[in-house]
């Protein structure tokens, strides 16, 4: 049947057997469709070229804001000195970008995009870095969130730390009206932190749980369904 279809029809069939819709990033299917549409008899040509024009635009605010997170994680990086983590800056703001794609959600893919980077540095650190008391000393400061939970963490977390309460002070600052989205992300970082705190338990004992604890804790420990959830309907100033 495919192969009796004519352009551009043919092509959008084959697009959708490759790459089905769910698993599509909107953005990035505007290309596809933007190309099809040129092909179409009687298409409108001021409509694609504004249509392309748009595209230009907004594509230009992602490229200003993916410069704007390179030049912070440098800085963020080189601060809290933990040269065991790894960057995840770039990948990081593709989660935010898939979901919040307009350019009235600056803040917010900004922010989520930090947010992803705090998530590497508690996995990196409750995974494969620090022991089993430091990592419950620093969840217990996660929880408590407070700058005087200072004195519970080692050293080479303190600066860590400081900077994770800082991000979230900052959100909340530029928020408008909406402020109890920050905080509906701030309990999801406290849970995700004391989900990995649980599976450090796990190894740090030897422990090898059932696969249904196993599937309903890393189920909650991927970290992504909260604070997406926390940033539904928050365009910021």
């Amino acid at each position: 049947m495919r192969d009796s279809l004519k352009s551009p029809l043919a092509e959008h069939v084959k697009l959708a057997f490759d790459v089905p819709l769910p698993q599509t990033v909107k953005r990035v299917e505007t290309v596809h469709y933007i190309s099809e549409y040129q092909h179409e008899e009687g298409h409108n040509p001021t409509l694609l070229e504004f249509t392309r024009l748009d595209f230009n635009l907004l594509q230009h605010v992602h490229l200003k804001e993916l410069k704007y997170l390179t030049k912070w994680s440098d800085d963020f990086y080189g601060y809290v000195g933990l040269n065991y983590v790894r960057d995840r800056v770039v990948e990081g703001y593709f989660a935010p970008y898939a979901v919040y794609h307009e350019k009235n959600f600056t803040l917010s893919r900004i922010f989520f995009t930090k947010l992803m980077v705090l998530m590497t540095m508690i996995v990196d650190t409750y995974d494969s870095h620090a022991t089993i008391e430091e990592v419950r000393r620093l969840n217990a400061a996660i929880q408590r969130w407070d700058e005087n939970a200072t004195s519970l963490l080692p050293d080479y977390l303190k600066r860590f730390y400081n900077e994770l309460l800082k991000i979230f002070k900052d959100a909340e600052d530029e928020a408008f009206i909406d402020t109890y989205h920050v905080a509906d992300a701030r309990k999801a970082f406290q849970k995700f932190s004391t989900y990995h705190l649980q599976e450090a338990e796990w190894s740090h004992d030897n422990h090898k749980p059932s696969f249904e604890d196993f599937l309903n804790l890393s189920s909650m420990s991927v970290g992504l369904a909260g604070p997406i959830c926390s940033f539904d309907g928050w365009h910021g100033r």
